[in-house]
């Protein structure tokens, strides 16, 4: 299945925070992004007919409009890596933290596409909802 721009936006930003791992307000809103795919895997993954996915559209949007607002809030702090990387953390704190934020990033991912998949055999007969849908994760 094609890759979706909110894919691709929380892809960005965990790379972005991957050049920024020292700052913890870029990993909190970094793992806030991996929560929204969280949530909106997990919204997809409870519907059990066409209706239901039909019915979570737009909560999809909601949620992929709150990831558009976080990428934004990341890129806008991007500023503050040169202040973090003169005060010099650990090599093995910026370790953790990338290892925690790789570890949530995979888990949201994957999540997800289990729910495309169980969304794609729900709607198999209905193209129409899935291009909705589609449409709604890349807006």
């Amino acid at each position: 299945m094609k890759t979706h721009s909110f894919l691709t936006s929380l892809a960005a930003a965990a790379g972005l925070l991957c050049l920024t791992s020292c700052d913890s307000k870029l990993e909190s809103l970094n793992m806030e992004q991996f929560d929204l795919q969280t949530e909106a895997a997990e919204i997809l993954l409870d519907c059990e007919d066409v209706e239901d996915v039909k019915d979570a559209i737009d909560d999809i949007k909601a949620i992929a409009e709150k990831g558009r607002e976080l990428e934004k809030e990341i890129k806008s702090c991007a500023s503050e890596f040169k202040t973090f990387k003169e005060e010099e953390i650990s090599e093995l704190e910026n370790t953790r933290i990338s290892n925690r934020l790789r570890i949530a990033e995979y888990k949201a991912q994957g999540l997800m596409a289990d729910a495309m998949l169980h969304v794609a055999e729900i709607c198999k007969d209905d193209n129409d909802t899935l291009k909705e849908l589609k449409k709604a994760l890349e807006d």
